[in-house]
């Protein structure tokens, strides 16, 4: 039998993240994607350093010194599957080549899951390092790093990272 169609599906969604720094320390943040489908505008610096970036194309780094606050506007994407949209954030300001170099296992990088709609994202300072909490409506969430075990959805989480 010859099943015609039956591909993974394909999602629209759009995203507006708004990334408050009220750390003492410089920050660079970055929007990607943590699988399919590739397109302009939601790839990694991996993704970017292996099609060796074109002039025309823009870096998808932002800097957000303390006390700022940057934002991504409505950004839309297609994803297929469970692919997530993935904010990257980055202890201190950052070169491209930096940006390459740090995994995210590094304790100088904090990988937020966003949830579609609006994302706000709060940078302070804590225990040396930076904490990351993702507010919504009703609470809340500090984001755990991804090499740790994670809590259940009834339990708070908590992600710090320190500079390296």
């Amino acid at each position: 039998m010859l099943l015609v169609g039956c591909g993974p599906r394909v999602q629209k969604r759009t995203y507006d993240v708004t990334v408050e720094n009220r750390s003492a320390r410089t920050v660079t943040i970055w929007l990607t994607k943590n699988g399919p489908a590739w397109e302009q505008g939601w790839k990694s610096p991996e993704d970017l350093a292996i099609e060796s970036p074109r002039a025309h194309e823009p870096i998808g780094g932002v800097v957000v010194p303390p006390g700022k606050t940057a934002s991504t506007g409505q950004r839309t994407g297609r994803f297929v599957g469970d692919t997530d949209a993935i904010l990257r954030v980055y202890l201190g300001q950052r070169t491209f080549n930096d940006l390459l170099a740090i995994s995210r296992d590094s304790p100088s990088r904090i990988d937020v899951t966003l949830k579609p709609g609006a994302n706000t994202i709060i940078v302070s300072d804590a225990d040396g390092g930076v904490r990351v909490v993702r507010e919504d409506a009703t609470a809340a969430t500090e984001i755990p790093k991804a090499s740790e075990p994670q809590p259940t959805e009834a339990a708070p989480t908590t992600q710090s990272a320190t500079s390296s």
